[in-house]
């Protein structure tokens, strides 16, 4: 199952997957959206409402305690193949017509239009509640984009596609605050500078009606994900980033050369898409794997600190 899509389970949780690559008859996930009684959001005669849990530290664990894993990967959740009794693509036709339809006179409809130009509309995935077919007027609009190819060609046209909408890339202060908030109460602050990761959130689109971050995933010819092996020992390495292609993707990644060494510095932590860029002098707390590996897996402990 590929990154971003999102599925049913048996026991009425719809969950959305991490990465490309998983263990044999499983599916690294998190929780998106939790069955209630009083949910807002209606599939196939249930209702759900939107209750993320990333790590299974939530709710998941007391409803489905095998669902998580507490291992040398850190703490996560894996759930087995055959939960799944449905599966949602991004990039199906059917969600693509059914949400570029819902697109055409709402607040999104430049944007998208603007998009179809610059890549192809097969590559353009809709994750969330457009994806599950429950969005409502107050629900944000989530687009991922597949393929490396098409980010570059999104990044180098990103100044004048925020000119064709009237946008900023930058939040709103009180915006930042509210994230900062939310991420320090789930990450070591000592250990991480949000304030400086967010700043180097490329794809965030700010009009005066909405805001959103355009997302990216691996097309099938690209997917080159890393399993570390040997789990060695904690670690802090300084050093500059040399390659942040990775940082768009899931798990995020990016390359750091310290003095004579390079490493891949990876994580699946979601908070840290775009969280470096080329150039930044950093400092990485994370498990050091394989003697090459820097694996960021305890939210509690792990980060990344900019030294410049």
């Amino acid at each position: 199952m590929k990154d971003y899509t999102h599925f049913l389970t048996k026991d009425k949780i719809i969950f959305t997957t991490r990465g490309n690559i998983h263990p044999k008859g499983f599916i690294r996930s998190a929780a998106l959206y939790r069955n209630i009684k009083e949910g807002s959001r209606k599939l196939e005669n249930l209702l759900f409402d939107k209750e993320v849990d990333e790590f299974g530290t939530k709710w998941v664990y007391k409803t489905n305690p095998s669902y998580v894993k507490n291992d040398k990967y850190g703490r996560y959740i894996l759930v087995p193949e055959e939960d799944i009794v449905k599966s949602f693509d991004p990039f199906s036709k059917e969600v693509q017509e059914r949400v570029k339809l819902a697109l055409e006179n709402s607040v999104w409809g430049t944007l998208f239009r603007n998009l179809t130009k610059l890549i192809p509309i097969e590559d353009i995935g809709f994750i969330g509640s457009f994806l599950m077919g429950f969005s409502t007027k107050e629900s944000d609009l989530d687009i991922v984009v597949r393929g490396k190819k098409n980010l570059e060609i999104i990044k180098n046209n990103f100044k004048e596609l925020l000119k064709t909408l009237k946008a900023i890339n930058v939040p709103k202060e009180d915006i930042i605050d509210i994230s900062l908030k939310k991420y320090y109460s789930i990450y070591n602050k000592n250990e991480n500078d949000f304030r400086k990761m967010m700043e180097r959130r490329w794809s965030t689109i700010v009009t005066k009606d909405y805001m959103l971050k355009i997302r990216f995933s691996y097309k099938e010819s690209e997917i080159d994900e890393i399993i570390p092996k040997i789990k060695q020992r904690e670690a802090i390495v300084e050093g500059q980033v040399i390659d942040d292609t990775g940082v768009d993707f899931m798990p995020r990644s990016f390359k750091l050369k310290s003095k004579n060494k390079e490493y891949l510095v990876q994580t699946y932590f979601w908070d840290f898409t775009y969280c470096v860029k080329k150039g930044d002098i950093i400092k990485v707390k994370a498990y050091l794997f394989d003697n090459k590996v820097l694996y960021l897996c305890e939210p509690e402990k792990h980060g990344i600190k900019f030294t410049s």
